[in-house]
């Protein structure tokens, strides 16, 4: 499998599909919404989440696009990645119905 098939979400199969009305999924949406790119850390702090990498997987999972990129590595040697949602606006995807 190549880059851009893996990109394209191609092959890709999901197993299940999270729901976009939990009260985690519609933390994040609020989180990412609007502000351009925002840290893992931002993210957790304004969402109490201790997994956001989870947290965007699931909203993919449900046909939100987000993007991630990598920011820079602390003086500790942790990563840093930024996320933001892309296409249309954080309104539209908390007040879209998905199967569940």
């Amino acid at each position: 499998m190549d880059f851009e098939t893996l990109k394209q979400g191609k092959e890709l199969k999901m197993k299940h599909k999270t729901s976009l009305k939990t009260a985690r999924m519609q933390a994040t949406i609020r989180a990412l919404g609007g502000r351009g790119w925002r840290t893992s850390a931002e993210i957790a702090a304004q969402t109490g989440s201790v997994a956001v990498h989870s947290d965007v997987a699931d909203l993919r999972a449900s046909g939100v696009p987000v993007e991630c990129k990598y920011s820079h590595t602390t003086g500790s040697g942790r990563r840093v990645y930024k996320y933001r949602t892309v296409g249309e606006s954080t309104a539209a995807i908390r007040g879209r119905k998905n199967d569940r």
